[in-house]
């Protein structure tokens, strides 16, 4: 399913400026301003989603304005003539642009990029100012909540998700904070809880730090904090592994850890973690086996398993299609369901109609000119694969030879 929500700033996208959807090659859809500020000054960005690398040039997603415009107009003709509208837009004096020396700094250690959502490598230079209105709302409760008691960790922390990267908001007492301050606060008010160490690792931009109770913390720094206050936080694990080099080991607790050996330490905490399975799929190669719960499991079945906890997952369908061959070919999903290679893309782009990877796969899998998907709708393999490289830019690679 389609989320109306950017995953990097978090904010609703619009139908109109800087917030509408746009695309990157791998299908995943984000702000055009959040897009822009990572396409500064590099040739290639990294999906903050799938880390999927694509071009510095992004397409909108149509059908997602389209959708949005349906909802603005449901939202509108159901709007009272005496609704109050100076909740739906925030205002200038509100909303400051952050442009902080501190996330301007270049690490030493040179750490990789991490989590799905964190703040842009740059400041838009045309950002907006407003934000949307269930978030405007969510923010100012979330504001009078800090003011009525201000010791209280969780009102920082949940209005840290309500501030777009980058962007600095008027608390009621009239000083500016930011995300990462907010959830800085939050640590010091509980300095014995993982979550605000794991969200301001998120925060973080690449090569910036934080200070913390005298001491400066990298990303990995506030991870590994995090796993010293709670051993069994799976997400930092997750996390922790995404920022590992080819070949690298992370150290903590006296043990030395790969990629692989992460995600699996993630998903032994955590059986039902749909991200976990899918990242260990992503990092097997060719017939690799892992075991995991004492059972060895190849691509296939930690693919199956993202499957049967999330339905709606378009890239294991897709990555799932790679694993087949020959169009026709066929495997059994841990529901009972048996689906061919075919149409397992078909699925993806079912759930993901902008998926360009997918409709890559499916052109070069159809043996005939054209194939209907699941919508009832007929399509050439040429529409594919126009639609595909008019999504990434650039003709899409081949993915699947069948």
């Amino acid at each position: 399913m389609t989320s109306l929500t950017c995953p990097i700033c978090m904010d609703d996208f619009a139908t109109e400026g800087g917030r509408i959807p746009c695309f990157l090659s791998c299908g995943h859809s984000f702000c055009k301003s959040d897009l822009d500020s990572m396409a500064k000054n590099v040739k290639r960005v990294k999906c903050p989603i799938c880390r999927t690398k694509s071009k510095c040039q992004h397409a909108p997603n149509y059908v997602l304005i389209d959708a949005l415009r349906q909802v603005k107009k449901e939202v509108l003709d159901n709007k009272s003539q005496s609704a109050d509208n100076s909740s739906d837009e925030c205002s200038e004096s509100d909303v400051s642009i952050e442009v902080s020396g501190e996330n301007e700094r270049n690490d030493p250690e040179g750490e990789g990029e991490g989590e799905s959502q964190r703040d842009g490598d740059a400041v838009d230079t045309q950002p907006e100012t407003s934000l949307s209105s269930s978030t405007a709302t969510r923010r100012d409760d979330f504001k009078r909540l800090i003011s009525s008691d201000p010791q209280n960790p969780d009102h920082y922390y949940n209005l840290a998700f309500c501030v777009p990267p980058q962007i600095k908001i008027k608390l009621l007492d009239s000083t500016w904070a930011s995300r990462t301050s907010l959830l800085t606060t939050t640590i010091h008010l509980e300095p014995t809880a993982s979550r605000g160490y794991v969200a301001l690792a998120v925060s973080l931009s690449q090569g910036t730090r934080a200070s913390l109770f005298g001491k400066t913390y990298t990303k990995r720094g506030l991870y590994k904090e995090a796993l010293r206050l709670d051993p069994r936080c799976s997400t930092a694990y997750i996390n922790i592994s995404l920022l590992l080099e080819k070949g690298e080991k992370f150290k903590i607790g006296g043990g030395s850890y790969s990629k692989m050996d992460l995600l699996k330490k993630a998903l032994i905490l955590d059986p039902d973690n749909v991200r976990g399975y899918y990242l260990l799929a992503a990092a097997m190669k060719g017939d690799a086996v892992v075991k995991l719960f004492n059972t060895e499991m190849r691509r296939k079945d930690l693919l199956k398993k993202v499957i049967s906890l999330d339905e709606n997952h378009s890239r294991a369908y897709n990555k799932l299609g790679t694993c087949l061959s020959n169009g026709s070919s066929s495997t059994r999903l841990l529901n009972g369901e048996k689906i061919t290679q075919v149409n397992l893309f078909k699925k993806a782009l079912a759930i993901d109609p902008g998926f360009a990877e997918a409709m890559t796969n499916l052109s070069n899998c159809i043996k005939t000119d054209t194939t209907t998907l699941h919508d009832g709708t007929t399509i050439s393999k040429q529409l594919l694969r126009h639609t595909a490289t008019s999504i990434n830019g650039s003709p899409s690679p081949c993915c699947v030879v069948c």
